[in-house]
């Protein structure tokens, strides 16, 4: 009959008499010739999904930077608005502390404080209450859009109190 054919592993090639298919034979059964080969493809059977975990990978690590990016932009504009919104804050506190001692100098004030904290006084109004209105502009430097002004407004008076007895 035939003879018998012991399987070991790690011992399959790629039959150079096969015209070029691939088919995978034992090393028993082998033909003599001097192109042998390994075909590692057909022997693992994954040839189409090697990388695969890769470009997932990849594409995972884009998308998480892709959100990082977006949130640091993100923060980055509120921190603007927070600090001319500060600015704004303080400006219109410092023109009502000087409402009724001296109205004239109030704006003034106001222009000086937001200055020191980067921003521009646009707008002060002092009213006969002593109720301070002042708006406030300063530059930012923002990614994707370049310069930028951004604006606050902020009120500031006194502190009326009640009497509670009547």
């Amino acid at each position: 009959m035939g003879r018998e054919e012991t399987k070991r592993p790690g011992e399959s090639y790629a039959d150079p008499d096969s015209g070029g298919t691939g088919e995978v034979v034992l090393a028993a059964e082998r033909k003599p010739g001097p192109d042998v080969s390994v075909n590692v493809t057909n022997v693992a059977g994954k040839g189409g999904e090697r990388g695969s975990a890769t470009i997932w990978t990849v594409a995972l690590m884009a998308l998480v930077l892709t959100v990082a990016m977006a949130i640091a932009f993100a923060g980055m504009a509120r921190v603007a608005r927070h600090r001319v919104q500060g600015a704004a804050d303080l400006s219109a506190l410092a023109a009502a502390r000087l409402a009724f001692a001296n109205p004239d100098q109030s704006c003034v004030k106001a222009g000086s404080v937001a200055v020191e904290n980067g921003g521009a006084v646009t707008r002060c109004s002092v009213t006969d209450d002593g109720i301070a209105e002042i708006e406030v502009e300063m530059n930012a430097a923002l990614p994707l859009k370049g310069r930028v002004t951004v604006v606050a407004r902020s009120r500031a008076g006194p502190v009326h109190v009640i009497d509670p007895g009547g």
